[in-house]
């Protein structure tokens, strides 16, 4: 896409040359350890060969202790063949990797950015994609090289976002507004019409003549509720004093309580037995 600042770049293992330079012609291209095979992919990724870093990549994963650094690698080889659904996957995994040094995970989190940038098509894509660039620019592992690709990539992605949001007609989502909008206007006040003895349209002898006083069916119940609901005095207002007991509670002991339970019970029982009504009398019910 013209105008993104593609900056894909490998992780590398850090050794000296020499070193680097032995292995390889020591040992067969698919054997050895994963550092000297992850060497030798960043070599062939360098010249162009993606499908044989790739190889190479992938068999140094088999046997690494550091999946992130592969994933960084092989996704960077996916992006050069223009695979950017597999380079998010792979880059997903740096991300997922909390062993990662933080310059792997902002260069990850910006390659991302990329990859959906070049894939856009849809806002919800070119969302991610701004997502994922403010990421990369505060992210404490950005160096100054990587936050200014991150900010003109930025800007270029917030201009296809809101042409793709236009073209699609997504009405925006509270976070999307800017944060300089003037404050919303409060609505019209209504006149107060409880307190007012001849409100507009009750006037028999007015323009009107008695226009609006006649109110039938739902229109009358509506009106009436809602003049309850505005004459109804605030909850609380006039109402009593709660009263507290002016006794200081008392302790009792143990013996003290169970005779005060049973004292209780017994006058329980006393009001049950003499709440019950009594049994009317049968007539002519012999009694023998």
């Amino acid at each position: 896409m013209r105008g993104v600042h593609v900056r894909l770049l490998l992780a590398r293992v850090v050794g000296p040359a020499a070193v680097v330079l032995a292995l390889a012609a020591a040992s067969p291209p698919d054997i050895g350890p994963p550092d000297e095979l992850i060497r030798l992919g960043n070599d062939a990724f360098l010249r162009g060969d993606a499908a044989r870093a790739d190889q190479l990549f992938a068999t140094a994963g088999e046997r690494t202790a550091d999946p992130g650094l592969v994933a960084f690698n092989r996704a960077a080889v996916a992006v050069q063949k223009h695979e950017f659904r597999e380079a998010e996957e792979d880059y997903t995994r740096v991300l997922d990797d909390r062993a990662a040094p933080p310059a792997r995970r902002a260069r990850a989190l910006y390659n991302r950015g990329v990859c959906l940038l070049n894939r856009g098509g849809s806002a919800a894509t070119l969302r991610s994609a701004i997502a994922y660039f403010e990421q990369a620019i505060d992210v404490p592992g950005s160096n100054a090289a990587l936050t200014a690709d991150a900010q003109h990539n930025l800007e270029l992605a917030k201009l296809l976002w809101n042409r793709a949001r236009a073209q699609e007609k997504v009405p925006p989502r509270p976070n999307d507004l800017p944060q300089d909008l003037p404050p919303p206007e409060p609505p019209p006040q209504r006149p107060d019409t409880d307190n007012d003895p001849n409100p507009p349209g009750d006037d028999p002898f007015g323009a009107n003549g008695g226009a609006g006083k006649l109110e039938s069916g739902a229109g009358a119940a509506q009106k009436g509720q809602q003049q309850r609901e505005t004459r109804q005095q605030t909850p609380g207002a006039g109402s009593l004093p709660v009263r507290f007991d002016p006794n200081p509670p008392q302790a009792l002991s143990p013996e003290d309580t169970r005779a005060y339970l049973r004292q209780i019970n017994a006058r329980l029982n006393k009001d049950r037995r003499d709440n019950i009504p009594p049994v009317p009398e049968r007539p002519h019910v012999r009694d023998w």
